[in-house]
């Protein structure tokens, strides 16, 4: 059963990944997607995996989830990096308790950013002050001919 709830235009999108069995937690869902109708920073979005069942493996792998039990995350759409509620399989959240980690995902509290490995973000880091330093370099070299420039306007 697809559906859409909510408003856009944060840049982040809950997307909700869950079989057919978990028709409990879709009234939850429905719930809180009732409670933030006029949430313009949220946007729900129901996906069941068996209607896209060659997706599966690659949902899996991008978001590193189970889709064999409920699933629900946040989706940061510009460049796909996600953070998923820690559900036990065995007692999915409550209403409240899913809008409450909504509201801490949409605060920031929660960020889609909090499981990345400090290493990619390092590598990243060190190329683009790499980078940086090689600007700078150039930068002086400039600053040195402009002194040289006003040198040869004092000898006129």
């Amino acid at each position: 059963m697809p559906g859409h709830w909510g408003g856009g235009g944060s840049g982040c999108l809950g997307r909700k990944l869950v079989q057919a069995d978990g028709y409990e937690f879709l009234e939850i869902v429905k719930e809180v997607a009732e409670d933030n109708t006029d949430n313009p920073e949220l946007s729900i979005v129901w996906i069941d995996p068996e209607d896209f069942p060659l997706l599966n493996p690659y949902w899996e792998k991008t978001f590193n989830i189970d889709l064999s039990e409920p699933q629900i995350g946040v989706v940061n759409v510009t460049d796909a990096d996600s953070v998923w509620l820690d559900m036990d399989e065995d007692d999915l959240p409550s209403a409240d308790e899913l809008e409450d980690w909504i509201e801490d995902v949409l605060s920031g509290e929660i960020n889609t950013e909090d499981d990345d490995d400090d290493d990619d973000d390092d590598d990243d880091d060190d190329d683009d002050d790499d980078d940086d330093d090689d600007d700078d370099d150039d930068d002086d070299d400039d600053d040195d001919d402009d002194d040289d420039d006003d040198d040869d306007d004092d000898d006129e």
